[in-house]
């Protein structure tokens, strides 16, 4: 099931198109199963579904800019990374596999007390992590970057993070407990329910990439606001 917002109205995303992404049964089923931010209680999926990876991919609004997150392992999407396509960032489980993963678009969750130096970076084994500068200004997704997200950026050469926040942000930051995934309290829960209880007239991939077409020129669309590329 997929939700489509031509306009978000949240703090973060305001002025830009959203999606949230869920499975019929369970919300997360179109998350990994593998994702430690997901409740134990949560199947999840053990595959992607590549008819919609395709789609989300060339989602791209006409002038515009697209990005989106996955927790699945880069070696099932790398391949979809290029100019003018959707940028796939992969949300890093850790330190340790942010730097694993450095040769694709990487970000990762971090504690409040990860930024120490400035605020705004750390540098980490010579890897720079920069943070997400919504959280330090006035500004959102639409804005960042003078119109061009660093999270849209696939050429760039450092990780974004984002300091951990929701409800269960303290288990976010845990390292033996599982849970944690922002998306399981406040709006975004309600939303992304709303997305799993929805009746499905189309295929999740013609749904978007009719939604993409109809947009308006130059519009910034983030895939996922909840939800991921499985297939369940």
């Amino acid at each position: 099931m997929i939700k489509l917002v031509k306009n978000s109205s949240a703090k973060k995303t305001t002025y830009c198109a959203v999606t949230y992404r869920a499975g019929g049964q369970d919300k997360f089923a179109t998350c990994p199963k593998t994702c430690n931010l997901k409740p134990d209680t949560s199947a999840g999926a053990t595959e992607i579904d590549y008819s919609y990876l395709d789609a989300v991919s060339d989602a791209v609004p006409k002038g515009g800019i697209s990005f989106t997150y996955s927790h699945f392992n880069p070696k099932y999407w790398k391949h979809k990374l290029r100019a003018g396509k959707t940028a796939i960032n992969y949300s890093a489980k850790n330190i340790a596999d942010m730097l694993l993963h450095s040769f694709v678009p990487v970000v990762i969750n971090v504690k409040e007390t990860f930024w120490k130096t400035n605020g705004k970076s750390e540098t980490v084994n010579d890897f720079k992590i920069v943070r997400c500068p919504a959280e330090y200004n006035n500004s959102n997704c639409r804005d960042c970057g003078n119109g061009k997200p660093l999270c849209s950026r696939i050429d760039r050469d450092y990780a974004i993070g984002f300091t951990d926040h929701g409800t269960y942000k303290k288990k976010a930051g845990s390292e033996t407990e599982d849970g944690g995934c922002y998306a399981t309290a406040g709006n975004v829960k309600l939303h992304w329910e709303a997305t799993a209880k929805q009746s499905k007239t189309e295929r999740d991939e013609i749904k978007l990439l009719k939604f993409a077409q109809e947009l308006p020129y130059g519009t910034v669309l983030r895939h996922h606001i909840a939800g991921d590329f499985g297939k369940c």
